[in-house]
């Protein structure tokens, strides 16, 4: 399937929650929802991307009025043509809105010219390149958030799932699974209810038990997860990890799979830890390297830390932790920060400079640092940084604390309904 995705040789990319998700099927790259960008020829095979450049566009100035009109005469040639010419025009107006209304009126007549093509008896290539062309063109209007692009996408997706072109089946499972996996991570992030998120998460779930696992599919999969679980939605975040690591097949003809498979495997490993005991261990760092005295902290909330002086984002993370510290200690709230450092000096010379009123756990083994062989970082799945996880005074994990999400706001919602209250 290597040189299929070598053909799919465009891209967009979707910011959602915290995350960038990549989407393989599409034919640009998007900034945003008013200025896409534009380039490239039609993913289809290569004799047919070379010939897309020949056609030129004739529109020279502003937007004629017969610019977007589809060709009376020649038949599919001149569709196919037609279709060439627009792909590769470039967008008019001088303002935002003007190139909004252009690349929308160029959309609508590429998905007409490729639907008229596929309404006709066409040669098998034109066909297959109708299709292609129509999931290009209807990738992109979803992008710019064109009413109704969503469901025909899925529809488009659904309707070549068992097509006889390889190329055409592989996209249609990937962009099926795509919009569904989008359309949950706007939800997720946005303002939907649970009911919401539910549905589509199970609409979701039901094709990822038909479709055919690829790497591009497994890892729009794990993006999801990422945005699931980073929003508090770890039910469905934690099946999202169980399904790729489940059903990523072995064998991806070349494509390194590797990065995949692993944040799958530690995201189910990290999301399995809530309601579940935590035991920590470790050397304490300061000149005595007295052991962590994990039971200790029983009868108190924790924030267990994995950082690492080299991580820019733990840095930014420590003045709100700082501000925690100093609002819940006296209620029965401990920091735990686990440094990931390899170099022990790293890690001297910033607790020197910004000296942490927590304990600092830090291997004295230099075989066991690093957020790859740290054994307590193995256990609980830390496969980023910073990675933060809610211990209650029992010493059960009862939850994750995102990158940038109110620490404050999330202790006081344990701390204050916690059986006991405030103290």
């Amino acid at each position: 399937m290597n040189s299929l995705l070598l053909k799919t040789n465009r891209y967009f990319v979707v910011q959602a929650c915290l995350i960038w998700a990549t989407m393989w099927v599409c034919g640009c790259q998007k900034n945003s929802p008013s200025t896409p960008k534009r380039g490239g020829a039609v993913a289809s095979g290569p004799e047919e991307q070379a010939k897309a450049t020949e056609a030129p566009s004739s529109a020279t100035s502003g937007q004629s009025a017969s610019e977007f009109d589809l060709p009376t005469e020649g038949g599919t040639e001149a569709l196919v043509s037609f279709l060439k010419r627009l792909k590769t025009r470039e967008l008019r107006g001088t303002t935002e809105s003007e190139k909004r209304a252009d690349y929308e009126a160029e959309l609508t007549a590429r998905i007409a010219a490729a639907e008229r093509i596929l309404a006709s008896s066409a040669a098998e290539k034109h066909r297959d390149f109708a299709i292609l062309a129509r999931f290009d063109a209807l990738s992109e209007s979803y992008q710019i958030e064109h009413s109704g692009a969503a469901e025909a996408m899925l529809s488009a997706a659904t309707e070549h799932l068992q097509d006889s072109n390889e190329e055409i089946r592989f996209r249609a499972h990937i962009l099926l699974v795509q919009t569904l996996a989008f359309e949950l991570q706007k939800k997720a992030v946005g303002k939907s209810n649970q009911e919401e998120i539910d549905t589509a998460w199970n609409r979701l779930h039901d094709r990822l038990q038909q479709i055919d696992w690829s790497a591009p599919v497994a890892e729009t999969v794990v993006n999801l997860a990422r945005v699931l679980e980073f929003s508090d939605h770890h039910p469905q975040a934690l099946a999202a990890y169980r399904d790729v690591a489940a059903n990523l097949p072995e064998n991806t003809d070349g494509n390194d799979i590797s990065t995949i498979r692993r944040a799958a495997e530690w995201g189910t490993r990290r999301l399995e830890l809530i309601g579940q005991p935590l035991k920590l261990e470790g050397t304490r760092f300061g000149p005595e390297n007295r052991e962590l005295d994990w039971d200790s902290l029983r009868g108190k909330y924790v924030l267990v830390d994995f950082w690492a002086t080299w991580c820019g984002p733990c840095i930014e993370e420590i003045p709100h932790m700082r501000k925690a510290y100093e609002a819940y200690r006296e209620q029965g709230f401990e920091i735990v920060s686990l440094s990931m450092d390899e170099n022990e000096e790293d890690l001297r010379r910033f607790l020197e400079e910004t000296p942490l009123p927590w304990p600092v756990v830090f291997r004295s083994d230099p075989q066991l640092r690093g957020i790859t062989n740290d054994p307590n970082a193995i256990r609980c799945g830390v496969s980023f940084l910073p990675t933060m996880l809610i211990v209650d005074p029992e010493g059960t994990v009862v939850g994750l604390k995102s990158p940038g999400e109110d620490l404050e706001k999330k202790l006081a919602a344990f701390i204050q309904n916690s059986p006991g209250g405030a103290h």
